[in-house]
């Protein structure tokens, strides 16, 4: 059993992630494959050779973490499409057109249109992360085989730390287009109570 990261161990990291004003917005632990594109690349240098028990401290700028603000992500959508009740601040679930989770924020509301914002909630800010490792082993022949083909099809786990849902304080609601051609579209609160969207945790 290893005591320390390298390529081909699992790893278990614990992780604070501040924004750029100071102010906590993650403190989460993940298990990823350390070598194979399961983490961003500034934090796996930051953590490799680190033994278990240890913590280093990493800065990231805006390139490093969820890249600087894109212009081109802020669009515009009929008023109809939303709740009468939406208002500038809400944030909703939805997908983007791979089928992956994205979180439109809402940044006006007239009587016509609705501005949505699909950038990252902290696209453009440096974020500052300890990161703990908690417990490191070597990859089994199995996980390191899934690992290799994932990366031959150019497709890796999610490699951000912080996931746009899990900055979402208090409840989200959940924005689904209707089929295409029909005029049928939905936005309303997820079924039960205001959620959070998480990750799949495996």
């Amino acid at each position: 059993m290893t005591a320390q990261a390298a390529p081909g161990v699992w790893v278990t990291l614990r992780y604070r992630a501040t924004d750029a004003e100071g102010e906590l917005v993650a403190d989460e632990t993940v298990e990823r494959l350390f070598g194979y594109g399961q983490l961003l690349p500034a934090v796996e240098q930051a953590v490799d050779g680190l033994r278990v028990g240890g913590s280093r401290n990493v800065r990231l700028g805006p390139e490093q973490a969820f890249g600087k603000r894109d212009p081109s992500a802020v669009l515009e959508v009929e008023r109809s499409e939303f709740p009468s009740d939406v208002a500038p601040g809400d944030r909703f679930e939805a997908e983007d057109a791979d089928g992956a989770p994205v979180v439109l924020t809402v940044l006006d509301v007239d009587d016509e249109r609705i501005v949505l914002d699909q950038n990252h909630p902290l696209a453009g800010q440096r974020i500052e992360l300890t990161v703990e490792l908690l417990a490191a082993r070597v990859a089994s022949e199995a996980e390191l085989g899934a690992a290799a083909a994932a990366l031959s099809r150019g497709f890796s786990e999610e490699t951000g730390l912080v996931s746009p849902a899990r900055l979402l304080r208090g409840g989200t609601r959940r924005y689904v287009r209707g089929p295409a051609g029909s005029d049928a579209t939905t936005a309303g609160r997820a079924e039960g109570e205001d959620t959070e969207m998480m990750d799949d945790p495996n």
